[in-house]
């Protein structure tokens, strides 16, 4: 290894901000203190990282918030892994001798845990405590909220409309606290409050799903009133429920009362009026169960409309179209075929009949390509792209095209289906180019992947991302043509992305070609683009705000930034610094392009670098890697591309946790390790990042170690088998160009971010520089701790 792969950074520096906002709950919820082992609980005496207490020394103020109590720490703690928590909060609520702002948190989580556990008497006592603490003030609405809730559940109906209409709410709760108001009025009595109170909601354009439950409140209080004309309204509604969710709660009790008022009321249908609201049910129904994944059940519902004649084209159409992709999700794509051919012959000619028949032939075609037809693939996938040249499925039915023929052998075939993608303009068109250039370059010819770049290239429109990718195979073009300033061209890289995948293969080229020096000055050079800087207040939506994720209520925390009109960078940061890491990651995956620029990581950038590439659970997570030996930075990588940090993620495959571990990959790694397998719970981060640290560690070590990194990413989400089978295709292809030539679309891309992830955290907060060579063979420094 050369000097040029070393890179040490200090650790980031301390920034004074103006705005008070909770370092408290960051020990709680980030877990700074790195020093605790992994598989050990925090100890209850134990004193929060920052705290400068020396051993048996008494604070000089009493605890105010839990976070800073060692018995509040124990409970939000295993709060967060998802344990009882209520014995250590107990423990403060007795203590007569804690301080009033720290009993009143204490209560409000153990009101809220007593209504959870239906002991609502116990449950509104507490809650009453607490709504009148004054250093609950900022959130008052919210404890006020599960004191309605409480007294309403021990019967108390006064007590709760009394807690309802002592003061306003948030906008973030607002529809919600009034639609259980209204529910109150029903239930004691007063229908036409609730009425009025349901139809003032629905008038709203911000309800969500919930305007399927005020619409069924309404409906309800419309037949208890019962006046003139109320019943066929109540049907009405009950009508409007059963088609906007039939397989949801609400339409099986929507079903129901409908039934009860045709008894009453007589048919509000008839004949083909009747048949034809049946069908629309019956669609409707199928196309709910399609959304919610229950997709047996989705194609037991459609499959008869499909083949109804009686029933009009559209509805044949979108039927067969359901029945198709319910067999397609359930990976039975070649029996999908027939369905999707049916809704292309049956679809009409209108706007959204074309579109519907498009989508099934692009899908059919895929059915014939999993069916190993690929000659016959192509040429449905050409016919469609072809015919269709406007719809936005021609540019992805070109590059399946391609796929189609290169699996068929016709290698020329597929590179004219790729040029039709790339000049069809669509989103596909970047991905068109790069892989005629990475094929062109798998097989030697520079002068085609040249071609490429400089001709159909050169137009395409795309990102930072892309056109980092672009600036790179120009570079590996440069250096395959043997050119003296190939170096230059890779530190171009720099110049339009500064860190990801792209500017990591770039510094590892750099680094072999001795110029990591020169890469290291060009990422640390000073930004010409502005850094966003953390807000300065409103101090008391701030308070509001630390007061919600100390509680947990991450979401409430969120939807009181939006409805305040703090979004973007300013909502990141807020939500980064109350330890709501999964939801700043969804605001700035949108404000990702703003980072391409970024500054060094010491300079006016660091704020945002940090809130881009957190490091929440940190002891767990140095604790977890520190056993498995690798590197804490990697795990870090892994955590943020599967789950952006949420321990509670459930993927539609079933994975779960921070580090999405299937059961039964976690069960086989936890016996490995001779880990006690009959008590995995993957949800709590502790076991997450332990056995998915021993994972990645195994998938290292059988694929060659540390120069073979982005195999061992690639076998983490494709599995190894997978891997290998590549591998074994193409043995001595790069690396890099091996990342490039991965089959699956979701593998490929899932590599590239981790890596990408892997170089930033290491680039952000100090340590060597990950290289990857562009062949594995040879060693070079890899991601030793």
């Amino acid at each position: 290894m050369t000097s040029e792969g070393v890179r040490v950074r200090g650790c980031s520096r301390k920034r004074a901000v103006s705005w008070r906002i909770v370092v408290l709950v960051a020990l709680a919820t980030c877990h700074r203190d790195v020093g605790r082992p992994v598989d050990v609980e925090p100890d209850v005496g134990q004193v929060p990282a920052g705290e400068s207490a020396g051993a048996g020394t008494e604070p000089a103020t009493p605890p105010r918030h839990l976070a800073e109590d060692p018995r509040g720490v124990r409970a939000l703690d295993l709060r967060l892994r998802g344990k009882p928590y209520g014995a250590p909060l107990r423990e403060i609520w007795d203590d007569a001798g804690a301080s009033p702002p720290l009993r009143a948190q204490a209560a409000y989580l153990l009101g809220q845990m007593a209504l959870e556990e239906e002991r609502p008497d116990e449950a509104a006592a507490l809650l009453a405590h607490a709504v009148a603490a004054p250093s609950l003030a900022p959130i008052e609405d919210h404890v006020r909220l599960a004191l309605a809730r409480a007294r309403a559940e021990a019967g108390d109906l006064a007590g709760a409309r009394a807690a309802f209409e002592a003061g306003p709410f948030g906008p973030e709760i607002e529809a919600e606290a009034r639609s259980e108001r209204a529910r109150l009025l029903l239930r004691m009595g007063d229908a036409s409050a609730a009425v009025a109170a349901a139809e003032a909601l629905l008038d709203r354009g911000d309800l969500g799903r919930r305007r399927h439950e005020i619409r069924v409140l309404l409906a309800e209080a419309l037949e208890a009133r019962g006046a003139s004309g109320d019943l066929e309204r109540a049907r009405k509604a009950w009508e409007e429920v059963l088609l906007a969710v039939p397989a949801s709660a609400f339409g099986e009790k929507a079903r129901a009362r409908l039934d009860d008022l045709e008894r009453t009321l007589g048919p509000a249908r008839r004949g083909r009026a009747r048949r034809t609201f049946e069908t629309r049910i019956q669609l409707a129904l199928a196309r709910d169960l399609l959304a919610r994944r229950a997709y047996a059940r989705a194609f037991a519902a459609a499959a008869p409309l499909a083949r109804d004649r009686k029933v009009g084209a559209d509805v044949r159409c979108e039927a067969a179209y359901v029945a198709g992709t319910s067999l397609f999700k359930r990976r039975k794509r070649v029996d999908a075929v027939p369905w999707f051919r049916r809704a292309v012959r049956v679809c009409p000619d209108d706007e959204d009949g074309r579109d519907l028949r498009v989508r099934s032939a692009y899908q059919a075609a895929r059915g014939v390509y999993a069916d190993g037809a690929y000659r016959k693939a192509a040429r449905a996938f050409e016919s469609l792209a072809t015919r269709h040249g406007d719809h936005r499925l021609a540019d992805d039915a070109w590059i399946l095209a391609a796929e189609s023929h290169a699996e068929a052998g016709n290698v020329d075939a597929a590179e004219v289906a790729l040029r039709r993608a790339a000049r069809a303009g669509g989103d596909m068109a970047f991905e068109a180019v790069r892989r005629l250039v990475v094929t062109a370059l798998d097989r030697g010819d520079v002068a085609s992947a040249r071609d490429v770049l400089d001709g159909i290239g050169a137009d395409i429109a795309a990102g930072p991302e892309d056109r980092a990718a672009l600036a790179y195979l120009r570079a590996r073009v440069a250096e395959a043509a043997g050119e003296a300033d190939a170096a230059s061209a890779y530190l171009a890289v720099f110049d339009v992305q500064r860190i990801g995948y792209y500017p990591l293969l770039a510094y590892s080229r750099c680094v072999a070609l001795g110029r990591g020096d020169a890469a290291l000055k060009k990422l640390d050079a000073p930004s010409r683009a502005t850094a966003p800087v953390p807000p300065d207040g409103p101090a008391d939506l701030l308070a509001r705000v630390e007061l919600l994720a100390v509680f947990g209520a991450h979401e409430a925390a969120a939807k009181a930034l939006e409805a305040a009109g703090i979004r973007g960078w300013d909502a990141a940061f807020v939500l980064a610094r109350i330890g709501a890491h999964a939801r700043a990651q969804r605001v700035v995956a949108g404000l990702a392009s703003s980072l391409a620029e970024a500054g060094r990581p010491d300079g006016p950038w660091r704020p945002a670098l940090e809130v881009a590439h957190p490091r929440p659970f940190r002891d767990w997570v140095e604790g977890a890697a520190g056993q498995a030996r690798i590197p804490p930075d990697l795990l870090y990588a892994f955590a943020q591309t599967e789950s952006r940090f949420d321990p509670h993620a459930v993927s539609w495959a079933g994975a779960r946790g921070i580090v999405q571990l299937m059961p039964k990959t976690a069960a086989h790694v936890a016996a490995r390790h001779r880990l006690d397998a009959q008590a995995l719970d993957l949800h709590d981060p502790v076991t997450n990042l332990r056995l998915a640290a021993y994972y990645v560690a195994d998938q290292m070590t059988g694929f060659g170690g540390r120069s073979a990194l982005p195999l061992a990413i690639a076998a983490y989400n494709a599995g190894p088998g997978a891997v290998r089978r590549w591998r074994r295709s193409a043995p001595d292809r790069p690396l890099d160009l091996f990342v490039e030539t991965i089959p699956y679309d979701e593998t490929r891309r899932y590599t590239k971010r981790v890596l990408g992830r892997f170089f930033a955290y290491r680039w952000i907060y100090g340590g060597e520089l990950p290289v990857v060579l562009a062949h594995p063979e040879a060693e070079g420094p890899g991601p030793d701790r």
